[in-house]
């Protein structure tokens, strides 16, 4: 995961990688279905609620030209560039508190 925050939003921004660093992990669908079962059955209380979103637009001006760089190399097919908006084809979000 690419894991990120942005000024004046209360929110940690999670993206699933392009390529994984271990071969071992699988894909998209697999990393989602784990999240998915995490939030189930295994958090009992461990975990702070991740939301699941798609296709969520933010500002272009929040994000810093190293973060946009950044996300660009890690996870560019789930990123797309509308007008000043940012989109992310699927994302997790959770607060950072």
């Amino acid at each position: 995961m690419v894991v990120f925050t942005l000024p004046s939003y209360p929110y940690v921004f999670k993206l699933i990688r392009d390529q994984f660093r271990r071969r071992r992990i699988p894909r998209d669908k697999k990393v989602i279905d784990r999240y998915h079962l995490v939030k189930q059955h295994d958090r009992v209380g461990r975990l702070s609620d991740a939301w699941e979103f798609s296709y969520t637009a933010l500002p272009l001006a929040r994000f810093t030209p190293e973060l946009l760089e950044e996300l660009k190399a890690e996870a560019a097919s789930q990123l797309s560039e509308e007008s000043n908006q940012l989109i992310v084809k699927h994302l997790f979000i959770r607060t950072s508190s």
